[in-house]
């Protein structure tokens, strides 16, 4: 199912868009070339990439869904016990399970892989 369709003229961009920007995590301000003095967004430079009337090829995720798939559901039970023994003992037992079924997963059959081991490091996709 496709929820947005092939191009979109209207779209979210995330900067930076292929990994975390180590501008914050040195002390300093941020470094990404869409935003100036810190976190204040650097509309000129937005608007030459993305001019009013463009539009943008949607590369959202595409979920494919089973026709057979079942409503989820739970059930919640708890039950429990006190009892007092004298003016300042008490005891308590609790029981408490949840259940869930039929959930609805989502699974990225492409997910970005980072260059290193850092949150810095940049994300490639196959």
């Amino acid at each position: 199912m496709f929820s947005s369709g092939r191009n979109s003229s209207s779209f979210t961009v995330q900067f930076p868009t292929n990994s975390g920007d180590p501008g914050p995590r040195a002390g300093t301000v941020p470094t990404e070339a869409m935003l100036h003095n810190g976190s204040v967004l650097n509309r000129a430079a937005i608007d030459a990439l993305f001019p009013p009337g463009a539009t943008q090829r949607n590369v959202g995720t595409v979920r494919f869904d089973n026709p057979d798939r079942q409503n989820a559901w739970s059930r919640q039970y708890s039950l429990g016990y006190e009892r007092q023994f004298g003016a300042s003992l008490g005891v308590g037992i609790d029981f408490i399970r949840s259940e869930q079924r039929a959930q609805y997963m989502l699974k990225d059959l492409n997910p970005g892989r980072r260059s290193t081991g850092l949150a810095t490091g940049t994300v490639t996709r196959w």
